[in-house]
């Protein structure tokens, strides 16, 4: 499909590029926000305890009581490897979304298209639509990045700095998406 034929398609509705954008900006504020909740939940219970991540997110019924606040130790090596083993939990979860999304929208649109193919190529303005998005992730990303160093270099808790780099990676990619959105909205 042709930028020109893209840009045709406003009048009508959603471009392919967009309705892609959309649903991988759905699922990553899905999977976010439930993310945030579970361990907003497990902070105000006063710690990490030895619960993995996997046990704390798939089956958080079985742990009420470290919910609950039963379970206290929030030493420096538990938040540690909580956090790391969360992050890969969650990087998995949000590939698999992002994959099953995909699909869904490609199965959908070739059936609402009557067999047209779907649009395997970039032309120009998709790879600057890219690289404006990407340069929006690595700003917001990178200021992530130096406030959680400044956290460290004026002697705050280093447990604050998985969290803080967790959230501007969020926001860093929701920002990604809002703004390939709107720069393929807009046609530029």
């Amino acid at each position: 499909m042709s930028s020109l034929e893209d840009n045709m398609q406003h009048s009508e509705g959603f471009s392919y590029q967009e309705k892609s954008i959309i649903i991988s900006l759905v699922s990553s504020v899905l999977v976010y926000t439930i993310f945030s909740v579970l361990v907003w939940q497990r902070y105000q219970a006063g710690g990490f305890h030895s619960l993995t991540p996997s046990q704390f997110l798939i089956f958080p019924e079985q742990n009420r009581g470290v919910l609950y606040g039963q379970g206290t130790d929030f030493d420096s090596a538990t938040v540690f490897q909580f956090w790391g083993q969360a992050v890969l939990l969650l990087v998995g979860v949000q590939i698999v979304l992002a994959i099953i999304g995909q699909v869904v929208l490609a199965i959908i649109h070739t059936i609402a298209a009557k067999g047209e193919d779907i649009p395997r190529f970039e032309d120009e303005r998709d790879k600057l639509i890219n690289l404006k998005a990407t340069r929006n992730i690595s700003i917001v990303f990178g200021a992530g990045f130096v406030l959680s160093m400044i956290v460290l270099a004026v002697g705050m808790t280093p447990a604050l700095m998985p969290i803080i780099m967790l959230a501007f990676m969020m926001a860093a990619e929701i920002m990604g998406s809002i703004a390939k959105l709107y720069l393929y909205r807009r046609g530029s």
